[in-house]
């Protein structure tokens, strides 16, 4: 499981290094920022993270596994470096919008590995323990950060994270994912057999070369607009769509936190970890409850509640 949980842990770490560190950035006189020099460097860190999601799925299966995590954790520990010299707006944009990049392809990594290792009843674990360290990255990085902020300025904390990501590169690439392992490549599939007569053709990973009864299959564009135009799944897109927009919120955290207390920038980044850890309590209760339901509407009509709950919440702010 190592495979997968630490390099999701290691990309969100860095992810939220620079958000953890807003509140002192925010008061730094050297770098002039103002509300929308930051606006601008979460901007580019949410647009770069949107254009990884739809890139990496693609350069994962093209370049393979190993390949795509040497670059992005590598990436994302020269970022940190980089974002340790910040002397302006310009560098914070770019430092965000690496960082972005490199994380979003980490839950696709994760993705990989588990389809390649594991049964698929045995995914679901999988998949919860891959989100338990995404959420256990943001809160470490916003707990510990925090923390150091009382003893050490911004640019040591940063400095000295550059390091810890690399060892992280190091340690999966010659340890976790080695060369020739059954971990690297188009290797991973070789001993999966297919029998093609107990193939579900409804599924959405049967094999596309396989033919149903005489019938040939439907274009891929057919498919696709079959899919976007299926009520259904546009209606579970607006849900994801408004749960991703709240979610995102986390990264405004520090900065709502220090407009409305009197926190130092310290306390401010230790209590930010209250978002990540809720988000954390959701990924391990939530699919529990949606289990317990007998009807997808009432699994719909429980998320669009907690939407709701959470607008409200942040409406009384």
């Amino acid at each position: 499981h190592m495979a997968y949980c630490l390099p999701q842990f290691t990309l969100m770490f860095a992810f939220t290094m620079p958000v953890a560190l807003l509140g002192a950035l925010a008061d730094d006189p050297a770098l002039h920022l103002d509300n929308a020099s930051v606006n601008a460097a979460l901007a580019a860190g949410s647009l770069m993270r949107a254009v990884g999601k739809a890139v990496n799925g693609v350069t994962v299966d093209a370049i393979g596994v190993r390949p795509f995590l040497r670059v992005v954790l590598l990436a994302a520990g020269v970022a940190a470096a980089l974002f340790s010299t910040a002397k302006g707006q310009g560098t914070l944009v770019l430092v965000f919008g690496v960082l972005a990049f490199c994380n979003s392809g980490g839950w696709l990594v994760g993705c990989k590995i588990i389809e390649s290792r594991f049964r698929r009843e045995e995914w679901p674990p999988c998949f919860s323990a891959l989100s338990t360290c995404s959420r256990l990255g943001s809160m470490v990085a916003r707990m510990g950060l925090g923390a150091l902020l009382v003893s050490f300025r911004w640019q040591t904390i940063s400095l000295a994270a550059a390091p810890l990501i690399v060892m992280s590169w190091a340690f999966t690439l010659l340890v976790l994912l080695q060369e020739g392992g059954a971990a690297t490549g188009g290797a991973w599939r070789a001993a999966q057999h297919v029998d093609v007569k107990h193939v579900d053709l409804t599924s959405k990973d049967a094999p596309m070369a396989v033919e149903k009864s005489g019938k040939d299959l439907d274009s891929r564009a057919t498919r696709v607009w079959r899919i976007l135009t299926n009520r259904g799944l546009q209606l579970q897109a607006c849900t994801v769509a408004a749960a991703s927009c709240i979610v995102a919120l986390e990264n405004m955290c520090p900065l709502l936190l220090k407009d409305l207390t009197s926190l130092g920038n310290a306390e401010i980044g230790m209590l930010a970890t209250v978002f990540p850890a809720g988000v954390l309590c959701g990924v391990l209760v939530t699919p529990q409850v949606y289990a317990r339901l007998p009807s997808p509407r009432m699994r719909l009509l429980l998320e669009v509640s907690l939407q709701g709950v959470s607008v409200a919440g942040c409406l009384a702010l």
